[in-house]
């Protein structure tokens, strides 16, 4: 009797849905600016960060999405400069709870998985030291974002995101490894520009 009532419920859900949402943008752009910063393994600060994507509504509130950013990781003796690129499932919240509403402002969320590739320069007492370009893996990769629809085919965001990784030498100092205690992280907050392809009027 439960499975029949949640499979009830779960039916009139999606088909209010997609009745509500009959006409909508499939594909969207964004460009990105803003700050991030990693753990506090050493003494890091914020810098600035930009990044892309591109999505794929699969449905009226989900659908995938291929981030790419650039991170600049920095402290007084270190620098970090790593791109990083993203595949997530993307849900706008707002679409899936609020369907019958013709939402302005909407939340949407994200978890993905990532490949970073990076290089490190970081000061000894005695000598600067380059290390060669280096791979990590981030997942999951969580993102939350608020928009708010400008026109048709147009939205401003914001999001922040958290990135964990599997490795702790994005400083490239073995100094400031702990690698069998904790790995390396980002948080990043972001404004954004989105282009909807096709918006229905």
């Amino acid at each position: 009797m439960k499975r029949f009532i949640f499979s009830t419920l779960l039916l009139l859900v999606l088909s209010s849905i997609f009745a509500q949402q009959a006409e909508f943008s499939p594909w969207s752009f964004t460009a990105e600016y803003g700050i991030s910063g990693p753990d506090r393994d050493g003494d890091s600060s914020i810098q600035p960060s930009v990044g892309a994507s591109v999505e794929y509504a699969v449905f009226p509130f989900a659908g995938l999405s291929v981030d790419y950013y650039h991170f600049r990781l920095a402290g007084s003796a270190f620098r970090t400069d790593m791109n990083t690129g993203d595949v997530n499932v993307t849900v706008n919240f707002s679409k899936l709870l609020l369907a019958h509403f013709d939402n302005k402002v909407t939340l949407n969320g994200s978890v993905g998985v990532g490949l970073a590739g990076y290089t490190t320069n970081y000061q000894t007492s005695t000598a600067s030291v380059v290390n060669g370009y280096d791979l990590a893996t981030c997942f999951p990769v969580v993102a939350l974002s608020v928009e708010y629809n400008l026109i048709k085919n147009l939205a401003l965001g914001a999001k922040a995101q958290f990135r964990p990784f599997n490795k702790d030498n994005l400083e490239g100092d073995p100094l400031f490894n702990y690698s069998a205690v904790s790995n390396d992280n980002i948080l990043a907050v972001t404004v954004y520009l989105r282009l909807k392809l096709y918006a229905a009027n």
